[in-house]
Order: structure tokens, then C-alpha cells, then sequence
């Protein structure tokens, strides 16, 4: 999933409302579609990997010194006859697709989109070009402002990214030997518990107030969706079952050739993203977040120290996916599964 922030809803949110059914239905048809035509032209092809490397496109948004994953890894496919055409593309690259987050009531797949036509320019206007959403849990595209977002921005990201994608593929190499492997790993994560009734009702009654006052003077939306996203989840937390202690969590790893991809249903900050890849036996691995589901945002152990993060547990982020936030043992968790998950895959244990 690449994540756009301007689509609508297919899951519920609190504060975007509730998911609009025929547009879902729309959806799900468009998606069962695409694998019924998927299988219908399956062919021979040959793959080659890659890895391109941008500066400056992505930063931090947690801190200033806080860590990006710059690199872009990716996939190319080729026909397996003479001189090949190019079917298609699957890359990487970790920073939230946020450019056009308030850009009115667009329907866009952000910078992901422009990539894409910079790699169909250069590898030809029929490769299929695919966007793997990396580890950008922490990570806003270069000096991304709310309120201030415009196409021209969310342009000069896609042309960039698209471009170095289009000069590493270029360049890319068949990879041998040629296999394909699955592996998966269920988890059960733990997560932080709610808080007892007493500070519930009282969370409740303060946002509830909040939320009042800023609709009666007429405040911006974002600041009155602030309040309201506190106020309901404290009303849904007060009813919550209180046995829940984890999350069902999957993570997946695919080998194809000398690269892999590896998938799991988070918000991945940069940290875990890099010691993933960095811990791989593969030339190539692409990290495909926010994939087979929506369990939430995955914050490193330092979060869990900050009050006043957006992901941490009295932040506002685990308040707008559900009920609960992760603990902080989820996190080593996840990083030691994936990295088994591809030596698994690979093949060396």
C-alpha cells in the first residue's frame, strides 16, 4: 500500500468519518481485477535488482539529527526473449507520501505518482511501475509544512525519485539463480494497557470540554479534530475489553532471485527499517510497510521516554488507527522477525 494521505478511507479512522461502502466495493472489484489480469498475462521473464541511492528528498520528522533511509531499492522484469521489453517495476523508498496532505479534497497517489511516470519515460510507457511504501514511520518528505503542500512540491520528489529509480534499473543486471521463496511469521505483540476508568472518564470529560469551546469560537478543524480524537477514543477505551494484551501482527518475506521483500501491517521508523536491511543476506531488500493489514506505528524504544511524541502511547496517532499502542518489546520483536524471516527465505539457516 503506498499510503497516500489523499484518498479516501477503506478502514475506519477516527475523525475521517466512516468509510464511504460503495467506494470500497469500487475498490475491492478494481483490486480482484488486477490479479484476475495479473494471472491472464503471466509470461517467461527474467529479473534483475538494484539499488539507487537520493539525498535530500526525505527528513526526520521526530528530530533534526534523527535518522532516514535514503537508498531506493528496486525490481525490474524484463520479457525472457531477445532484447526484452521492460514488464515491469517494484521500488522502495522511505518517506511518507504526505506532499499533498491538504491539498483540498484531491484524489492522488502524491509523489509515488510522478515517480512512476519518470520511470515509464524511461523505461518504456508500458512497464507497470509499482511504489513499496519503506521505513518512514518518523520520515515527512524535505521541509514538509501542513497546510502548505503543492503539487509543484510533490512533483519535484516524484521526478527525482522516479529518475534515479529509471538510472538504477537501466543499469540493472539479470540476477541468478532465479527462485522464488515464501516465508511468514505470526506474532503476537505486546501492547501498552489502557488506562484505568477513573483517568478514562477524566481524559474523557477534559477533551470532551476541549472540543466545546473550540467549535463554539470557531476554530480550525484540525484543532477542533484534535479534542474530538481524544474525547472518542477515551468514550471507546472506557467500554473496551481491558484482557487485550497484544497484537496479531504478520510479517512476511518473498525471495525472487538475489533480492526479497519484506512485509509487515506497521509504520516502520527509519532505525528498524535500516538495521533490517543492513542485517539481510540479500544485494537487494525492499521493505513493504503498511502491508497485509494496519496494526499501527511501530516506535523505536527512545519514543516511549518522549510525552509529547505524535506515536507515543498518550500521543495522538495510537488514538486515531484503534485503542491501543504497542509496548516497547514489540519493536525488537518485529526487527528480530523479519531479519529471520529472510534468512529463512534465503536459504543460509
Amino acid at each position: 500500500a503506498s499510503h497516500t494521505h489523499s484518498g479516501p478511507a477503506v478502514a475506519p479512522l477516527r475523525q475521517w468519518g466512516p468509510p464511504d461502502a460503495d467506494y470500497v466495493r469500487l475498490l475491492e472489484s478494481h483490486l480482484v481485477g488486477l490479479v484476475e489480469a495479473a494471472c491472464r498475462d503471466a509470461r517467461p521473464a527474467t529479473a534483475s535488482a538494484t539499488l539507487g541511492f537520493v539525498d535530500g528528498l526525505n527528513e526526520n520528522r521526530r528530530s533534526s539529527d534523527g535518522r532516514t533511509d535514503d537508498d531506493a531499492p528496486a525490481l525490474r522484469f524484463d520479457a525472457n526473449t531477445y532484447g526484452g521489453s521492460p514488464i515491469a517495476v517494484i521500488y522502495g523508498f522511505g518517506c511518507h507520501p504526505v506532499t499533498l496532505h491538504t491539498y483540498g479534497a484531491l484524489i492522488s497517489p502524491d509523489f509515488p505518482g510522478y515517480a512512476r511516470e519518470a520511470v515509464r519515460d524511461a523505461l518504456g510507457a508500458d512497464t507497470t511501475v509499482m511504489f513499496a511504501l519503506g521505513a518512514c514511520g518518523d520520515v515527512n518528505p524535505k521541509g514538509y509544512q501542513a497546510g502548505r503542500t503543492t503539487e509543484a512540491r510533490a512533483r519535484d520528489i516524484g521526478v527525482a525519485l522516479g529518475d534515479e529509480v529509471a538510472r538504477a534499473c537501466l543499469g540493472a543486471r539479470p540476477t541468478e539463480p532465479w527462485d522464488v521463496r515464501v516465508s511468514s511469521t505470526a506474532l503476537d505483540l505486546p501492547v501498552v494497557p489502557l488506562p484505568d476508568l477513573a483517568e478514562l472518564q477524566s481524559q474523557h470529560d477534559e477533551a470532551a470540554a476541549e472540543a466545546s469551546r473550540l467549535s463554539e469560537e470557531g476554530a480550525p478543524w484540525p484543532a477542533q479534530s484534535v479534542a474530538q480524537i481524544k474525547r472518542d477514543w477515551a468514550q471507546d477505551a472506557i467500554a473496551a475489553d481491558r484482557t487485550v494484551t497484544t497484537m496479531p501482527c504478520e510479517i512476511q518475506a518473498m525471495r525472487i532471485g538475489s533480492a526479497a521483500l519484506v512485509a509487515m501491517p506497521l509504520e516502520v521508523f527509519a532505525e528498524t527499517g535500516i538495521a533490517i536491511r543492513e542485517s539481510s543476506p540479500f544485494d537487494v531488500t525492499l521493505l513493504c510497510t503498511n502491508a497485509n493489514g494496519a496494526v499501527g506505528y511501530l516506535p523505536t524504544r527512545d519514543v516511549y521516554a518522549t510525552e509529547h511524541d505524535y506515536t507515543h502511547p498518550s500521543g495522538l496517532a495510537p488514538k486515531i488507527y484503534g485503542l491501543h499502542t504497542l509496548g516497547e518489546e514489540a519493536e525488537p520483536m518485529v526487527r528480530s522477525a523479519a531479519i529471520e524471516a529472510l534468512h529463512a527465505v534465503h536459504g543460509d539457516c
